[in-house]
């Protein structure tokens, strides 16, 4: 791997057969929004790719945003001049036309997720990490009509810079590359101030089937452990007859954390599903790691089993944040160098972090595990009462949601008051359904069946209106 240095900018490369190609890599993603902001980084990269006028692919994460451009260097050279030179004065006549042109209901973030508002992964880090970076990966994109072109530029001044910048090539830089960035830091390297958790627990939220996150180290260690459980989980449920597939997670928080995990998705059309069992099973096999249930044997493997990625981008994200969400091979390689008990060491380490979520209703036993609810009250507020339709009364659903001043309240049948305050809200449509979001807690709860919740977003900010992908 060869370094260098253009215009401010950070260069790796190393020489591959095939077209020249090249990733332009920013510090700048999910994390560096805020709740009223999201979707604000890509919003950028659209706006940008319509200024160029030429192939240009970008995609956005957590942690980063990119640019990937392959052909011939001279035109290589030529397409990341232009983006560099729509960064440093971005034009922003088009910017009706391209907020319009875009649906806010699509996922916009490179994750295996379809719809974050539901998905056990997002509900676990808003649960988790409250309404900032990784926690904000639950909550849908604002309508990028809404954001001005102030916010537009400040937000390209912040993150948009040679100094948070790598360019990752396949070869040689071309001859006559300019990356005519304005200057800046590198934001990435910023400690995290999000909460840690310390007491195992589980909750029950609005998600589509189980899952669970603890937190741990970066490292082959972290590693070892999500590509364990991943493993052990699947073997498990199919053992069981259960129809699973599932998705393991390493997702970075900042150089020094990272929240590892899996999530679960039952397979669409077949019933053989058990969430209560899923979620045991998750919480089975961190145990037995942390017990040291394992041999060399279990580890060797892991590196060959794992997808191979392009290095040569993975190496550029570590340059850029100290961290990647992505193992580079030699990451996956130090893994079978590791001891079984280095593995269940660092298992038990993390095991006190560990947070497991399943659907609303299931009964889930989970031995060593607490329990855990939002806050609730007993006093039921004054205010316009709505209540479900008269067929789901009959059926049993005898809850109500009351609209006051401060904000809504959904009120159990056994007089539970679960409040929403105002500066605490968001509003979700998602296809026919209609979902109340607290951001400080993390939560969602279906009030679709309410009537008259459909006014709910109007008593609401414009940005805390938003539409998910169903």
């Amino acid at each position: 791997m060869q370094r260098d240095e253009i215009d401010g900018v950070t260069v790796v490369w190393h020489p591959a057969p095939g077209q020249l190609s090249a990733t332009l890599t920013f510090g700048c993603g999910l994390r560096d929004e805020d709740v009223d902001r999201i979707g604000l980084t890509h919003l950028v990269q659209l706006l940008v790719t319509d200024a160029v006028g030429v192939p240009v692919d970008s995609m956005a994460s957590t942690i980063d945003s990119h640019f990937a451009v392959a052909g011939p260097p001279e035109s290589v050279a030529q397409r990341l001049t232009a983006v560099c030179e729509a960064l440093t004065k971005l034009p922003l006549d088009a910017l009706d036309d391209v907020a319009a042109s875009a649906d806010p209901g699509d996922r916009f973030l490179d994750l295996d997720i379809d719809d974050a508002t539901r998905d056990p992964w997002g509900s676990l880090l808003a649960h988790r990490l409250g309404p900032a970076g990784l926690g904000l990966v639950r909550w849908a994109p604002v309508a990028y009509q809404q954001f001005s072109k102030d916010e537009i530029r400040a937000h390209v001044a912040r993150g948009f810079t040679a100094g948070n910048a790598v360019l990752a090539l396949s070869g040689p830089p071309p001859d006559g590359l300019r990356l005519p960035l304005p200057s800046g830091p590198r934001t990435s390297a910023t400690p995290s101030a999000l909460p840690a958790v310390t007491t195992p627990s589980w909750y029950a939220d609005e998600v589509v089937a189980p899952g669970m996150a603890l937190t741990a180290t970066p490292g082959p260690e972290s590693l070892a452990v999500v590509s364990l459980l991943d493993a052990r989980v699947s073997s498990a449920l199919r053992a069981h007859g259960l129809d699973y597939w599932q998705t393991c997670w390493y997702s970075p928080v900042d150089a020094n954390r990272v929240e590892i995990g899996l999530s679960l998705h039952a397979v669409k059309g077949r019933r053989k599903a058990d969430s209560a069992y899923a979620a045991a099973t998750l919480w089975r096999e961190l145990r037995r790691l942390a017990r040291g249930d394992l041999t060399a044997d279990d580890l060797r493997p892991i590196a060959d089993g794992r997808a191979r990625y392009d290095d040569l981008e993975r190496t550029a994200k570590a340059a850029l944040f100290e961290v990647t969400d992505e193992p580079t091979s030699n990451q996956l390689a130090a893994i079978a160098t590791l001891s079984p008990t280095a593995v269940a060491t660092a298992a038990v380490g993390w095991l006190r972090s560990a947070t497991v979520v399943v659907p609303s209703g299931v009964a889930a036993e989970l031995d060593g595990l607490t329990e855990t609810r939002c806050p609730t009250s007993e006093v039921v507020p004054t205010g316009e009462v709505m209540r479900p339709s008269r067929w789901r009364r009959w059926r049993g659903d005898d809850d109500r949601l009351v609209v006051a001043a401060d904000g809504f309240h959904v009120v159990s049948a056994d007089g539970r008051v679960h409040s929403f305050p105002l500066a605490d809200t968001m509003v979700i449509e998602r296809g026919e359904e209609l979902l109340l979001g607290n951001l400080r807690h993390g939560c969602v709860v279906d009030v679709s069946a309410y009537a008259g919740a459909e006014l709910l977003g109007d008593l609401l900010p414009a940005r805390r209106r938003r539409r998910a992908a169903d």
